[in-house]
C-alpha cells in the first residue's frame, strides 16, 4: 500500500482505514477480495427485503444502481456487513460529519467504481473520475470491505 493512497484514522469512534483506488484491490488478505458490483446490489436488495421495505425508488443501469427508501436503514445494528457511518477522506482530510459510508467495488471496468451508503435509506453504486483524483493527486479515499472468495478451486489439491 502506497503512503499517498492510505489514511488511517485511529479515532475511538471511527477507528478505520481509508484507501485510494490505487490500492483498494490489494488490501484484502489471501483468499479474500472486494465485493463486486452485483454483490453490493444484491446486499442492498437483501437489506430492503429483511427490513420489509414497501416504498422504494430504484434506478438501475449496467454500470450504476441507485436505491432510496426512507424505510430502509443500512446502518441498522443487524446489518450483516456491519456498515457504519464512518465519514470519508477528501483531499487528505477526514470528514467525520459525512452522513454515511463509502466502499470500493472490485473488478468493475472502471476501477473507480464505489458504493455510497448515505443517511438512512440511500445507496448508490457508480463510477466517476471527477473528485477522485486530479493530476495524479488522490482527492478521495474510501473504505474496503473484504469478502471471502467463493471460487471452489481455492484450496483444492486437484
Amino acid at each position: 500500500v502506497s503512503k499517498e493512497s492510505f489514511f488511517r484514522n485511529r479515532d475511538s469512534v471511527l477507528n478505520t482505514n481509508f484507501y485510494s483506488h490505487l490500492d483498494a484491490e490489494n488490501v484484502c488478505p489471501l483468499a479474500w477480495r472486494l465485493p463486486k458490483f452485483e454483490e453490493w446490489k444484491d446486499y442492498i436488495v437483501y437489506i430492503e427485503k429483511k427490513q420489509k421495505t414497501t416504498k422504494k425508488k430504484i434506478k438501475s443501469t449496467e454500470t450504476s444502481f441507485r436505491y432510496f427508501s426512507k424505510e430502509t436503514d443500512f446502518f441498522n445494528k443487524d446489518n450483516p456487513l456491519d456498515i457504519k457511518k464512518n465519514g470519508r477522506v477528501e483531499k487528505g482530510e477526514l470528514i467525520i460529519m459525512f452522513p454515511g459510508s463509502d466502499y470500493w467495488v472490485e473488478g468493475a471496468e472502471n476501477k473507480l467504481t464505489h458504493v455510497h451508503f448515505l443517511n438512512k435509506g440511500l445507496a448508490n453504486i457508480h463510477s466517476h473520475s471527477k473528485d477522485i483524483f486530479e493530476d495524479n493527486i488522490v482527492l478521495r479515499m474510501f473504505k474496503v470491505k473484504c469478502v471471502c472468495k467463493t471460487d471452489k478451486t481455492i484450496g483444492d489439491k486437484k
